[in-house]
């Protein structure tokens, strides 16, 4: 007897842990009639379910399965949620037509809270309003377009990470007479502008129905929001819209690169520049004096036959252009960095490149005057540049490293500095 009551109590506990989780879904209501392809949304209240659990909606039409409304949103807060279903009748996969006895049913991702399926509504077809025109006017003013431009993805409920492929997709057929189409990133509303697909944007895209080169970047899409892709023909006669598809995040740990890319040039007492080198006004071929630095140098007409070599002034410069940063990358730290390894001592400096020219005397911006000592690297904080270039602000042209004396009237043993290979060094955001 009392193991019967022990069981008997178990039930009626375990029964009341499920009584105490419930959802209600307030809206729809019996007797609703919604159009096909307005906006409409979906409210709820619940008790016993922690906020922000994943919630997934689907159309039924009375016991027939339709599909997904949206693969997963929150349940929302405080006993409230709520999700706005922007094109009604439109379900992942699918579209539903005018009827009666349309339901729409919550459930938890892991079905472990209680389902719950609203009262019966219908759908009605979309209204169309009409006037009395002319026929040569219709003819001459307007091309019939019926519900536009059918884009299937991105679908419906859709969700992707920063980082993933946009894979767009629509009906090529009813607009097989324009030989391209293009594309913009919406709010889910329709009418907000966000940006083009693409950062830069690269124009028209060819009308084949499908498109998969453009990436999902934290610069035009941010993490929760909802957006929707719009393909219309370049004349704007022809227009669709994608279904919503939300920005989740993802993982990502800070990864440190580096980069080197650099030439160095030397600047003779002719204004030339010039790869560096050894340079022999004879015509012969180059060649390395036998003492002394092997650049700067020229094998003057005083000896034809050489090595009576002299020097006539040279400047020590080196560019770096880093052309493997990309626009699109967040960037926390960046340094530049290289050693002395011969000279004598005297200031560096950083110069930002204004233009991708090779000239001597490409425009430059000063970034930083350093001093340094033998045997310990010279390093510079770049930080902000790199920013700069990662978001657009500024174009990835490089630096010019170079020494203080640029004058021609000084001897080799006080004109030469030679640097190690420049780094860049770049830590930055890597998504797993």
């Amino acid at each position: 007897m009392k193991k019967a009551l022990c069981v008997l109590a178990s039930i009626v506990f375990l029964s009341g842990l499920v009584a105490a989780q419930s959802i209600t879904i307030t809206w729809p209501k019996s007797g609703c009639n919604w159009q096909i392809g307005s906006s409409k949304t979906i409210t709820w209240t619940f008790k016993g379910i922690p906020d922000g659990t994943p919630v997934f909606l689907k159309l039924f039409q009375g016991s027939d399965p339709k599909g997904d409304l949206v693969g997963s949103t929150s349940i929302g807060a405080n006993g409230k949620g709520s999700w706005t279903w922007n094109s009604v009748g439109q379900f992942i996969g699918g579209k539903a037509v005018a009827g009666d006895n349309y339901k729409i049913r919550i459930r938890d991702l892991g079905s472990k809270c209680p389902l719950e399926v609203s009262e019966p509504f219908s759908l009605k077809a979309a209204g169309k309003e009409f006037e009395n025109i002319s026929m040569l006017s219709v003819t001459s003013k307007f091309q019939v377009v019926g519900d536009g431009i059918s884009v299937s993805q991105p679908a419906q409920g859709l969700q992707l990470h920063a980082g993933e492929a946009l894979y767009i997709k629509w009906d090529k057929g009813p607009i097989a007479s324009y030989p391209q189409v293009k594309f913009g990133v919406y709010s889910s509303d329709h009418k907000t502008f966000i940006g083009s697909i693409h950062i830069p944007d690269m124009g028209l895209k060819p009308n084949t129905g499908v498109y998969n080169d453009a990436i999902i970047l934290p610069a035009r899409y941010q993490v929760g929001n909802d957006y929707v892709i719009r393909v219309a023909t370049p004349d704007e006669k022809f227009v669709g819209f994608s279904g919503v598809f939300h920005i989740i995040p993802v993982d990502w740990v800070w990864l440190t690169e580096t980069f080197t890319a650099g030439y160095p040039l030397s600047y003779l007492a002719t204004g030339e520049s010039n790869w560096i080198g050894c340079m022999n006004t004879l015509g012969q071929a180059p060649s390395v004096p036998a003492v002394g630095f092997p650049v700067g140098w020229e094998n003057w007409n005083d000896d034809p036959a050489g090595p009576c070599w002299s020097y006539v002034g040279q400047v020590y410069r080196t560019l770096f252009n880093p052309s493997e940063i990309y626009e699109g990358w967040e960037v926390s730290k960046a340094e530049l960095k290289f050693s002395v390894i011969n000279g004598v001592k005297q200031t560096f400096y950083i110069l930002i490149r204004k233009s991708n020219s090779n000239n001597f005397s490409v425009p430059t911006e000063m970034q930083a005057a350093v001093n340094w000592d033998f045997g310990s690297p010279v390093v510079v904080d770049v930080t902000a540049t790199v920013q700069a270039w990662c978001t657009g602000k500024m174009p990835n042209y490089g630096w010019i490293i170079r020494g203080a004396n640029e004058n021609y009237d000084h001897d080799n043993t006080k004109a030469l500095c030679a640097i190690t290979l420049p780094e860049l060094i770049v830590t930055k955001k890597s998504h797993k």
